[in-house]
């Protein structure tokens, strides 16, 4: 039988963190916990996230995957708010591309709505 996990701070169970938790065995701090509370929606995409969170390097023998720092949650919430906002955009586009029987190929004349390149940041506020 699973062991049911007690914590002191209520945000300690919600799935995104405790996803976090479980991808790189660190328990994020107060003020990270919020941040990832106040931005995650999507626990599936964050968990895609955390588990790619890495890249290729080239070494004398040929490529390695490397991990990148596990302690590096604004690079995170960077990389899902990029591949939330993508997967967004990808769904407009093609839920308008369907309504109007419109392609992408129609250059300027198109119908598309232009695309914000940054999703509004919901952390790290300065006064």
């Amino acid at each position: 039988m699973p062991e049911k996990r007690v914590f002191k701070d209520p945000l300690m169970t919600q799935p995104a963190i405790l996803a976090y938790r479980d991808a790189t065995l660190k328990c994020p701090n107060s003020g990270f916990r919020r941040d990832i509370a106040i931005t995650v929606a999507d626990v599936n995409l964050w968990e895609k996230v955390l588990s790619e969170w890495g890249f290729w390097e080239e070494t004398k023998r040929g490529k390695r995957w490397k991990k990148k720092n596990p302690l590096d949650l604004k690079g995170m919430l960077d990389e899902y708010e990029r591949q939330l906002e993508k997967r967004n955009a990808d769904n407009e586009a093609a839920a308008l591309s369907t309504r109007s029987g419109a392609g992408l190929s129609e250059g300027r004349n198109g119908v598309l709505p232009q695309v914000r390149n940054e999703a509004p940041r919901q952390y790290f506020r300065t006064r």
